[in-house]
């Protein structure tokens, strides 16, 4: 199982002081993280340094068993229409064992100490987030993530040591939510590793 949280997605005003963080980890280590990268992002150099990533979007690999099991990913600030595009490459290291891979959604409002299962449609109308992913092969024809011609279905099989990339999109729609502002709520991306039997 892999797992994405965000966490600390609050709004203050819509002011500079906000931070989003994910973690993606792995509990059974049958899958890992091998490479991934930020395809899109919008955000700024709100301090004026020259630098973003590594300053306001810091990602950092999470190490478990000799392997990444995770990322943790903090964007500060982030304001409405802040968004996020990353590609993350999980690779099945189960030498005899086809993997299947399917999320399932949740949100916490008290620091992640419980959760409720959600869906995409939900967590819009509740947050303000539109999140949409997708597993994938590789890029479309045209090069480009996330296009009709490469999408995989939502729950995808994984060859014995062979690999998908796992792309996730977030955009923080809440430019009319004032009912969001000081809210800090997680979201919980959880994504699941099955071994059928052959």
């Amino acid at each position: 199982m892999i797992l994405i949280t965000m966490s600390g997605l609050g709004y203050a005003a819509w002011n500079d002081n906000i931070t989003t963080v994910v973690n993606l980890s792995s509990v059974t280590y049958d899958i890992e993280i091998t490479e991934w990268h930020v395809e899109k992002t919008n955000s700024y150099d709100a301090n004026g340094n020259d630098i973003i990533l590594g300053d306001e979007l810091k990602i950092e690999n999470v190490l478990g068993d000799g392997q990444v099991v995770g990322l943790q990913i903090e964007a500060n600030p982030i304001y409405p229409g802040w968004e996020l595009l990353m590609v993350i490459k999980i690779h099945n290291t189960a030498e005899s064992w086809v993997t299947n891979l399917e999320y399932k959604i949740y949100y916490s409002l008290d620091g992640g100490m419980t959760w409720a299962e959600t869906t995409v449609g939900e967590l819009q109308t509740l947050f303000g987030v539109i999140y949409t992913d997708g597993f994938y092969l590789g890029p479309g024809s045209d090069g480009i993530w996330g296009t009709t011609d490469d999408n995989e279905p939502v729950t995808f099989p994984i060859n014995p040591c062979n690999s998908v990339y796992k792309v996730e999109h977030i955009l923080f729609d809440a430019q009319d939510r004032i009912d969001l502002q000081g809210e800090i709520f997680d979201i919980l991306i959880e994504i699941i590793a099955t071994y059928p039997q052959t």
